[in-house]
Protein backbone atom coordinates (compact mmCIF):
# COMPACT_ATOMS: atom_id res chain seq x y z
CA UNK A 1 0.00 0.00 0.00
CA UNK A 2 1.40 3.36 -0.95
CA UNK A 3 1.63 6.35 1.34
CA UNK A 4 -1.20 8.16 -0.45
CA UNK A 5 -3.47 5.12 -0.08
CA UNK A 6 -2.75 4.90 3.65
CA UNK A 7 -3.53 8.58 4.17
CA UNK A 8 -6.66 8.31 2.05
CA UNK A 9 -7.82 5.30 4.05
CA UNK A 10 -7.41 7.17 7.33
CA UNK A 11 -9.24 10.13 5.85
CA UNK A 12 -12.17 7.90 4.99
CA UNK A 13 -12.23 6.50 8.53
CA UNK A 14 -12.25 9.99 10.03
CA UNK A 15 -15.08 10.98 7.68
CA UNK A 16 -17.11 7.91 8.64
CA UNK A 17 -16.42 8.55 12.33
CA UNK A 18 -17.53 12.17 12.15
CA UNK A 19 -20.54 11.27 10.00
CA UNK A 20 -21.78 8.60 12.43
CA UNK A 21 -20.84 10.23 15.76
CA UNK A 22 -24.48 11.14 16.45
CA UNK A 23 -25.31 7.44 16.63
CA UNK A 24 -23.41 7.14 19.90
CA UNK A 25 -24.83 10.13 21.73
CA UNK A 26 -26.02 9.56 25.29
CA UNK A 27 -29.66 9.43 24.24
CA UNK A 28 -28.97 6.45 22.00
CA UNK A 29 -26.48 4.69 24.24
CA UNK A 30 -29.26 3.15 26.34
CA UNK A 31 -30.89 1.74 23.21
CA UNK A 32 -27.58 0.39 21.96
CA UNK A 33 -26.78 -1.27 25.30
CA UNK A 34 -30.24 -2.81 25.46
CA UNK A 35 -29.89 -4.31 21.98
CA UNK A 36 -26.39 -5.55 22.77
CA UNK A 37 -27.60 -7.24 25.97
CA UNK A 38 -30.29 -9.04 23.96
CA UNK A 39 -27.65 -10.07 21.42
CA UNK A 40 -25.37 -11.42 24.17
CA UNK A 41 -28.25 -13.35 25.73
CA UNK A 42 -29.04 -14.90 22.34
CA UNK A 43 -25.39 -15.88 21.94
CA UNK A 44 -25.35 -17.42 25.43
CA UNK A 45 -28.54 -19.40 24.82
CA UNK A 46 -27.47 -20.32 21.26
CA UNK A 47 -30.54 -18.66 19.75
CA UNK A 48 -30.56 -16.73 16.47
CA UNK A 49 -30.60 -13.02 17.29
CA UNK A 50 -32.35 -12.16 14.04
CA UNK A 51 -35.01 -14.84 14.46
CA UNK A 52 -35.65 -13.69 18.03
CA UNK A 53 -36.12 -10.10 16.90
CA UNK A 54 -38.36 -11.11 14.01
CA UNK A 55 -40.52 -13.22 16.34
CA UNK A 56 -41.50 -10.03 18.26
CA UNK A 57 -41.36 -12.12 21.44
CA UNK A 58 -40.57 -10.07 24.55
CA UNK A 59 -39.57 -12.94 26.83
CA UNK A 60 -36.39 -14.80 25.91
CA UNK A 61 -37.18 -17.81 28.09
CA UNK A 62 -40.63 -18.16 26.57
CA UNK A 63 -39.15 -17.95 23.08
CA UNK A 64 -36.61 -20.66 23.95
CA UNK A 65 -39.35 -22.94 25.29
CA UNK A 66 -41.29 -22.59 22.02
CA UNK A 67 -38.27 -23.62 19.99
Amino acid sequence: MGWADAVGGKGRLIFLYSKNIDFFRASRMDEYLHIMSIYQTCEYKKVSFLKFLLSKETDMDEYCRKM
